[in-house]
């Protein structure tokens, strides 16, 4: 795991120049699905690295397009190593955290002076019906890329792509989003049909070629071509469960002003299983004239949201299983964090999910890593 920085320049959203990162003593690097990714990196004080990885750098290293970010430098000058010198410990995020800086719906030409304050008119943020994926991109590109407010805070060495590879159903649905921080809010967006966020720095294969990639994406399907098995030693530690009645068949909705009902007419009696979907947030910035206004918006997301939590059910009897480090798939050639794999447990059970997670650890003893799997919820 060769680290570098990027060197920053003119404007510090192009990456462009790197700078190799050395007398580092241990790292951890975590690339993830859909929460940020994160680094740490632990080194001697002499080392340099204080000076040459402010809060605020960006960092990837040679084995992967992952970019993160520098959120805090810790220096405990009575933590030594064994020879007596003072450790460094650099920790930060995947670069989409950065996203935490804008708030939705916080467009800088909608706010109006007052005496010594900015004022806000509270609006809301509208999406128009689409998918959610590309509700997602609209939002990143209108808050970071596109903000109508030119150079104040448009961003220009970022990207958005969307979709590449869709896997699974999906609906579309008009969006009234909360005010809140950007990145929870794509958060929110992107657990709605299980999609994922990854950054991908400037190489030949984006777009354009200069710029910071944000994907909204929902994996590969490589389940024909990686195959964790049991047979072959790739499982450690699987955890199985046999259970009867875990999926619902019918969903109730409940908003503060409506309450729906969505039915399985196939299923009859002692067999019906209803889940219960919270849908307060359709319509709680809605007085009571406003809701009944908005009846029959307000009834059609309701059903789209209760239709979207049925299918996200997973059915599976292996629940989950690291896998060996020696297996016969490896990181980034065989697969990546996104991608759906099979895995063929004991017991003859077999399983589709989603690799989630891959952590990558460095020391004085080599490099290792490995991946962690989920269900996948389509």
């Amino acid at each position: 795991m060769d680290l570098f920085k990027f060197i920053p320049g003119a404007d510090p959203s192009f990456l462009e120049n790197g700078q190799t990162l050395n007398k580092i003593k241990t790292a951890s690097w975590t690339e993830r699905y859909v929460e940020a990714g994160e680094f740490e990196i632990t080194a001697g004080v002499s080392s340099g690295l204080r000076s040459l990885l402010p809060v605020g750098t960006m960092i990837s290293h040679i084995d992967t397009f992952e970019v993160m970010i520098v959120e805090t430098v810790n220096l405990k000058e009575d933590t030594t190593d064994s020879v007596g010198e003072p450790q460094l410990t650099i920790k930060g995020r995947s670069l989409e955290s950065w996203f935490r800086q804008r708030i939705v719906g916080g467009d800088i030409e909608s706010y109006v002076f007052l005496g010594e304050r900015l004022m806000l008119p509270v609006n809301e943020y509208l999406l128009a019906m689409d998918t959610s994926w590309e509700q997602t991109k609209t939002m990143i590109e209108d808050h970071v890329i596109n903000t109508f407010t030119g150079q104040h805070d448009d961003v220009d060495g970022f990207a958005v792509i969307s979709n590449q590879q869709h896997i699974g159903s999906s609906t579309s649905q008009a969006r009234v989003m909360r005010k809140q921080n950007l990145h929870s809010a794509v958060l929110e967006l992107l657990a709605v049909d299980d999609f994922g966020i990854k950054v991908v720095r400037p190489n030949p294969g984006n777009v354009d070629p200069t710029k910071t990639e944000f994907r909204i994406h929902n994996g590969i399907d490589r389940t024909a071509d990686v195959i964790f098995s049991h047979a072959f030693g790739d499982l450690e530690k699987p955890e199985y469960l046999w259970a009867d009645g875990i999926l619902k068949t019918d969903f109730f909705c409940r908003s503060n002003y409506y309450e729906m009902r969505g039915i399985n007419e196939t299923i009859e009696g002692f067999n019906r299983r209803i889940l219960y979907v919270d849908c307060t947030d359709l319509d709680d910035h809605l007085d009571e004239a406003g809701a009944i206004a908005a009846f029959s918006d307000i009834q059609a997301a309701m059903d789209v949201r209760g239709q979207q939590a049925l299918r996200s059910q997973a059915a599976t009897n292996l629940l989950s299983t690291d896998v060996a480090k020696r297996s016969r798939y490896k990181f980034k050639r065989h697969y990546d964090v996104g991608d759906i794999v099979a895995v063929h447990g004991n017991y003859d059970e077999q399983s589709v999910m989603r690799i989630v997670e891959h952590v990558t650890f460095l020391d004085e003893k080599g490099e290792t890593g490995y991946p962690t799997l989920a269900a996948v919820n389509e």
